[in-house]
């Protein structure tokens, strides 16, 4: 069963300017995707908890995405793929039960796997 994602108030939910947000420092991988036009993309999910970082590396049809749990840090990584029907589902941390990732439309995500 999916999440239940509530609906959000009409204009939004406002909030104060964060200021400055250092960034994270990049990770090492063993290797990269193949081909010569993978693309990667680092954005800001927000959450009831926090917010969760996406980085994506793209391949072809097939993308690495790597989450991290908005309340305890732990890093996980899922392969994504296009797919014909719309799927839904969730993933919640394997430490802390928090919720890390919840979807709905053309994608599965296969390879769940705690990296840090």
């Amino acid at each position: 069963m999916p999440y239940p994602r509530p609906k959000p108030p009409p204009g939004g939910i406002k909030a104060n300017y964060p200021g400055f947000i250092e960034p994270a420092l990049a990770t090492s991988i063993d290797k990269v995707p193949v081909g010569e036009r993978w693309v990667h993309e680092i954005k800001w999910l927000p959450t009831s908890t926090g917010a969760v970082r996406t980085v994506r590396m793209t391949s072809g049809i097939r993308t690495t995405v790597v989450f991290s749990c908005p309340k305890c840090g732990r890093i996980y990584q899922a392969t994504q793929e296009h797919v014909a029907e719309k799927r839904a589902g969730g993933v919640d941390c394997q430490d802390c039960g928090t919720v890390i990732h919840t979807r709905y439309g053309f994608f599965r995500y296969a390879d769940w796997k705690a990296i840090a």
